[in-house]
């Protein structure tokens, strides 16, 4: 049996917007994949993370999140706003998010996507 859960938040990721670090959502841009540290439907936490981008870099993202059976893809615009080679981190805030992705970040976020995936079983 799995484990599933609902958006969840720690106290370290309380900032201006809530940050969630469940369920993960895999990132991809330059031929890599990455799943996010945390998210908010502000931007995305990236971690581990090394490569050449810089803050100010505006990156086209495909976003990717697995509830159940199904898979919800996003393209979404975002420019780096911070990088961390030490912690080897890069913060991304979005740019541009179209209403699928904003309805699905919202989902993930009130756990509306796993209860209406329960219900059509």
């Amino acid at each position: 049996m799995s484990v599933s859960r609902i958006a969840g938040i720690t106290l370290r990721n309380r900032r201006r917007d809530r940050r969630f670090d469940a369920p993960s959502i895999h990132v991809e841009f330059d031929g890599l994949t990455f799943t996010t540290q945390d998210w908010t439907l502000g931007g995305v936490s990236l971690s581990p993370y090394r490569g050449p981008c810089l803050p100010g870099d505006r990156l086209s993202l495909l976003m990717v999140a697995t509830v159940g059976e199904r898979t919800l893809r996003h393209r979404v615009e975002a420019e780096v706003v911070r990088v961390d080679p030490v912690k080897e981190q890069l913060a991304a805030q979005f740019v541009r998010l179209d209403a699928n992705a904003v309805d699905t970040l919202e989902g993930l976020m009130t756990g509306r996507m796993r209860r209406s995936r329960t219900k059509k079983r």
